[in-house]
């Protein structure tokens, strides 16, 4: 067995013993809409540079579904399901070859400071891939709120989406981490394995950045990073 197969079981072996009754399955079209509002509800609540910003679910609804929409077609993104079939936790992975690309006219003004804050964040040109199934990126996640165990299930679907990937032929993966919590997650999944699996590549401070004279994240504290991981 894996270390990442035996991590994933005793994953699973803790979800059997706290009850969850939550399945974690491949995100298709008929998650579309709840995965697309739970990602909303909770990025403008929750997500550090939204909250700074004020965005409100308007601003940011229609590009995370054309984002979803696009995602689902690859195939490669997660979501944790319950009993009733609702969806109680995302996970967007898209394939670095073909990049969700969205439609400038659905991307507000404070959304686009957002961006050009996180475009400043680049992939190293010499990973670049060259073909499909090599490079994927995980994008947006989020958990229901009242979600009992949301560390466990976030690292749950974290697990099974390197997992997934590895076996579909993927060299490598990453992430532009701007929630401490994410990074908390890596850093448990590390413990686990005893061992360093993610490797921050570059980093970047939103205090420091300037828009047209202004700093619009002055109030942040920290720094977002580049995570790069190899399955």
């Amino acid at each position: 067995m894996t270390p990442i197969a035996f991590a994933l079981q005793i994953a699973r072996s803790f979800f059997r013993i706290m009850s969850l009754p939550l399945t974690i399955k491949t995100l298709g079209p008929a998650h579309l809409e709840e995965a697309t509002q739970l990602l909303a509800s909770q990025f403008c609540e929750r997500e550090p540079l939204c909250r700074i910003l004020g965005l409100t679910i308007d601003d940011v609804e229609p590009v995370f579904r054309a984002q979803i929409d696009h995602v689902i077609t690859q195939g490669l993104s997660l979501v944790a399901v319950n009993r009733s079939g609702n969806v109680q936790a995302v996970l967007t992975v898209e394939d670095q070859f073909a990049p969700f690309i969205p439609d400038p006219s659905s991307i507000s003004q404070k959304l686009q400071i957002i961006n050009g804050l996180l475009d400043s964040l680049v992939f190293p040109a010499a990973m670049q891939p060259t073909r499909a199934c090599e490079v994927y990126y995980t994008g947006l996640a989020a958990v229901a709120p009242g979600q009992q165990r949301k560390g466990l299930l976030l690292i749950m679907m974290i697990l099974e989406c390197y997992s997934r990937l590895k076996g579909k032929g993927y060299r490598r993966g990453f992430a532009k981490v701007t929630n401490a919590r994410i990074g908390a997650q890596m850093k448990r999944i590390e413990r686990i394995f005893r061992r360093e699996i993610f490797t921050r590549s570059a980093e970047i401070f939103p205090s420091e950045f300037k828009v047209q004279g202004q700093f619009p994240f002055a109030a942040f504290r920290g720094s977002i990073n580049l995570i790069i991981w190899s399955p």
